[in-house]
């Protein structure tokens, strides 16, 4: 009920800022396999096309991203619908990713790749759309997968894990 509870009021703060103008634009990403086998797309350099500027887009789109959180090879950034707020402390935000493909698929590969950086799958909602909560040592993460017209949208979030 307490966790719930922080998920709501982190939610409802991430609604908040991200109303209220925090936008960019968007970009892509490759994939690639790390030391441990993971798919370790995230890790690797937003691609931001020929409309794109220069490397001032490549800055801001190397900060939207969570090192930790692999991303399926196909799916690019959303940049306007993200954002991250971190410092020496904490670690907040929404990235989105749009792309082709199948739910179920996507949602395999986040309950494949996510044990290999560390997170464990607390539930997961299947359905329509998939809604997996995951946390790892001090954070929690909430991955939304789902259908919007032709294409595939994924939502992350992450926040601090509240003990409770």
């Amino acid at each position: 009920m307490k966790i719930e509870r922080y998920f709501v009021v982190f939610f409802l703060g991430v609604y908040v800022l991200f109303f209220s103008g925090c936008a960019l634009t968007g970009g892509e990403r490759s994939s690639r396999r790390d030391s441990r086998g993971a798919d370790s797309s995230s890790m690797s350099q937003i691609d931001p096309g020929e409309d794109r500027p220069n490397a001032e887009y490549d800055k801001m789109a190397d900060i939207l991203k969570f090192e930790d959180i692999p991303i399926p090879a196909g799916f690019a950034l959303e940049m306007k619908d993200s954002f991250i707020f971190r410092n020496d402390a904490l670690r907040v935000g929404i990235v989105k990713y749009i792309g082709r493909g199948d739910i179920s698929v996507v949602t395999s590969f986040f309950k494949r790749q996510m044990p290999l950086f560390n997170w464990e799958l607390i539930n997961s909602i299947e359905y329509y759309k998939s809604i997996l909560t995951l946390r790892k040592d001090s954070q929690a993460c909430v991955i939304i997968v789902e259908t919007i017209g032709n294409r595939v949208e994924i939502t992350i979030a992450s926040c601090p894990n509240t003990k409770g």
